[in-house]
């Protein structure tokens, strides 16, 4: 049987700081101060009118990622053909392989015409501009717009079904279904097996996760989902019990969703085995049927990702969405279709494509906010752009930082700089009104500038 792969975020939960007091203070001077720079930021955005503002370059909107573990297939000739007539079959763009070896996968991803990182095991139509990670990269869908891959393949042993279904692996101990005990101590055995893997990967995750950027976890988890294993699955059969298996449970609490089940929410009706096409239903292992699960995910998370279609990559069976001749894994592959947002700019909180004074406000409207117990993109949405969930001077600095580069160097200093008189001030604001910049603030008396403080 394969060996299967690794993962990380706290088991426990997602650690949380709790929100500190933000560099801008509450005090009668900075509230003047506050105003002031709301109307010096409304003077200088005028200016977009007659110039219009930066934009960030357009970028593919649909995107296929898929996992698949080869089952060291590429040290053939034969199998390297049906590895690259699988993803081929799947149309996918990423790929984040598991048992790949070093020298089968840069001969599989250039034949097709795909980057790779031999360390991840990812490959990518796209750039890949970042390799730095551990269990992952940075890949650039466009100029300016990114996306993170993560891969893994983890512990391979104490196999949870099997020890559920009474078959020997690896000194696993054996449980009976029906016993809540026993379910206790495989969810253990599980997280004992994988738990620091897991928290490990989820801790370097967490930066990408808080960025709001597209990001994607690829892998061989080789432990079952808790959104297969359910009360509703138990009851038809499918599966033996009711377990909230550990890491599934904990890639969801980082905020990541799970692809396949997202298209398919009947986990009876379409339960998406990739666990095997070599080892079905009708194989005998020490006596009893071969208990057949998905063990292979793609996840993803990130500001306005949506996953559109779902499918398993397999042999020509039944139990193949996209059936490939000569499939040569015991696993099934698994490739999901995401919408992006029509462009991926850090600190882009309204995604519009351009970083305007819209989304400095919510910086401003933010600065005090109880980030305590939001998922790292719902953070990254209000303004947090460095993952501590706290918005802070830091957060201001990344975003002055990330304005230089898209508007120009120096576009942030400038903007400070240029204090308009106050007879031209006036001018600039009516003018800037004009251009409908401060609907949203008229719109909402929250956002109103307190010109009284002037």
């Amino acid at each position: 049987m394969t060996q299967r792969g690794c993962v990380h975020k706290n088991f426990d939960g997602v650690a949380k700081l709790s929100p500190r007091h933000s560099f801008v203070g509450n005090s009668w001077g900075s509230r003047v101060a506050e105003g002031v720079l709301k109307l010096l930021l409304l003077s200088w955005f005028s200016l977009g009118c007659l110039f219009g503002p930066a934009r960030a370059d357009a970028m593919a909107t649909s995107l296929r990622v898929m996992s698949f573990n080869v089952w060291t297939a590429d040290n053939s000739t034969d199998g390297q053909s049906g590895i690259a007539a699988a993803v081929n079959a799947g149309q996918a763009d990423i790929v984040g392989f598991q048992e790949m070896g070093r020298r089968g996968g840069p001969t599989i991803t250039s034949t097709l015409s795909m980057n790779y990182d031999s360390s991840s095991m990812i490959a990518s139509v796209y750039p890949i501009i970042d390799t730095s990670l551990s269990h992952g990269v940075l890949v650039e869908i466009a100029p300016g717009n990114e996306a993170y891959v993560f891969n893994v393949h983890l512990a391979h042993a104490p196999y949870g079904p099997y020890q559920l279904a009474g078959i020997p692996y690896f000194d696993g101990a054996l449980y009976d279904p029906n016993e809540a005990q026993d379910i206790a101590a495989v969810v253990q055995d599980q997280r004992d097996a994988r738990g620091d893997a897991v928290n490990s990967l989820l801790l370097e995750m967490e930066p990408a996760l808080g960025s709001g950027l597209p990001v994607f976890l690829t892998g061989d988890f080789n432990e079952a989902s808790h959104l297969d294993w359910t009360a509703d699955a138990a009851a038809a059969g499918v599966h033996s019990a009711d377990v909230p298996w550990p890491t599934s449970t904990a890639i969801a609490e980082a905020g990541m969703s799970d692809s396949f089940r997202s298209i398919h929410l009947d986990e009876v009706a379409k339960p998406g085995n990739t666990w095997s096409p070599v080892y079905g239903p009708d194989y005998i292992n020490e006596g009893v049927h071969e208990p057949q699960d998905r063990i292979d995910f793609v996840y993803f998370a990130g500001l306005g990702v949506t996953v559109t279609d779902a499918s398993t990559v397999g042999p020509v069976d039944s139990f193949s969405d996209i059936a490939v001749a000569d499939f040569p894994s015991d696993h099934r592959a698994v490739v999901s279709t995401f919408s992006l947002p029509g462009c991926l700019l850090l600190g882009d909180f309204d995604r519009d494509c351009e970083l305007t004074l819209l989304d400095w406000q919510v910086l401003l409207e933010n600065q005090h906010a109880d980030l305590t117990g939001l998922q790292p993109n719902e953070a990254a949405a209000r303004g947090d752009l460095n993952s501590d969930f706290q918005i802070n001077q830091d957060d201001f600095v990344l975003f002055e930082r990330q304005f230089d580069i898209v508007n120009g160097a120096g576009s942030f200093a400038e903007l400070i700089l240029e204090v308009p008189e106050p007879s031209s001030a006036g001018t600039l604001f009516l003018f800037c009104a004009t251009c409908g910049f401060l609907r949203p603030i008229a719109n909402n008396p929250s956002r109103r500038v307190r010109w009284n403080s002037l």
